[in-house]
């Protein structure tokens, strides 16, 4: 999607020099985001770093950034030149998404607004910590968990899944996991998924996480406006 944008703009691109949002998921924006447009922000532009500085799969968050228009032509060619190469959602998103390596050392830079907060921006502690600094955006499939009585039993008193999980809608609802097989889909639940806030049922309701409602609350009473993309 990013690319069939890319190249219907690209004449207004290269007219304008103009700077590039990328976005994919669905989010949500509590205020304007004037910071990511700035040029001064760098060649590639996003919310937070994922990372500490010395971790290798240290990136930006990928659902929301900008690029310059330099750094949009070498984002074009390098998918281009690698594109044959990915065979599934998981490596796609490795390459494309979190991998860094196609910007320019001599015009670019990579830089977020935000420093690592502990934990991947999605994680909850670290989502809680970000908002409460103006952290602008929220993944719409972060503001809830499944209400399953399941979640809150002991590993050793309740079964390794939960009599609710479906590979199905596992698969379905976490587009990185699609290349896993139903054994690895439910091991991964098993391992991290049911720690991650991961959606595995069609059976159990989703509610809206409490502390999320309590944020979402405190920034109505503040006056803020949500803009939904």
């Amino acid at each position: 999607k990013w690319m069939a944008a890319l190249y219907i703009i690209l004449p207004d691109i290269e007219r304008t020099n103009a700077r590039i949002m990328l976005m994919n998921d669905s989010f949500l924006l509590h205020r304007n985001v004037p910071e990511l447009l700035d040029d001064k922000c760098g060649g590639v532009c996003g919310l937070a770093w994922t990372a500490p500085p010395n971790d290798p799969e240290r990136h930006i968050q990928s659902y929301l950034r900008s690029v310059s228009a330099c750094e949009a032509h070498n984002y074009m060619a390098f998918y281009e030149k690698s594109r044959g190469s990915v065979h599934n959602v998981n490596e796609l998103i490795q390459l494309f998404e979190m991998n860094l390596d196609w910007t320019s050392s001599t015009t670019g830079s990579v830089s977020a607004e935000y420093e690592y907060a502990g934990a991947h921006p999605d994680a909850d502690e670290a989502q809680r910590a970000l908002i409460s600094r103006g952290y602008p955006a929220i993944k719409l499939k972060k503001f809830f968990e499944t209400s399953d009585p399941w979640l809150s039993q002991d590993d050793g008193a309740r079964p390794r899944l939960p009599p609710s999980f479906s590979a199905v809608v596992y698969r379905k609802m976490n587009h990185d996991l699609n290349h896993l097989s139903e054994d690895d889909l439910e091991n991964h639940f098993a391992e991290w998924g049911k720690d991650e806030g991961r959606i595995y049922s069609a059976t159990r309701k989703l509610v809206v996480k409490r502390w999320m409602e309590e944020e979402l609350r405190k920034m109505g009473e503040a006056g803020g406006s949500t803009k939904g993309i």
